[in-house]
């Protein structure tokens, strides 16, 4: 799974599988927002919306386990 964790920058830092890769900005199809799950195609970073909210639907379920 590939995430957008942040950018730096003209840098976006992803997440690659738990490991940290930096690649330029450029190469991400423009305002994609922090934690947004990727998908890689034709030489770009493209936003995965399906993937992203299922993900953010996890998130809030552990969120509202932990803090109710």
């Amino acid at each position: 799974m590939i995430i957008l964790e942040r950018y730096e920058g003209n840098i976006a830092v992803l997440e690659i599988d738990g490991k940290i890769k930096n690649v330029p900005a450029k190469m991400l199809k423009e305002n994609i927002k922090e934690g947004t799950v990727l998908v890689f195609e034709d030489n770009m970073y493209l936003p995965d919306s399906e993937a992203t909210a299922v993900r953010r639907k996890k998130i809030a379920s552990l969120q509202e386990d932990l803090f109710g």
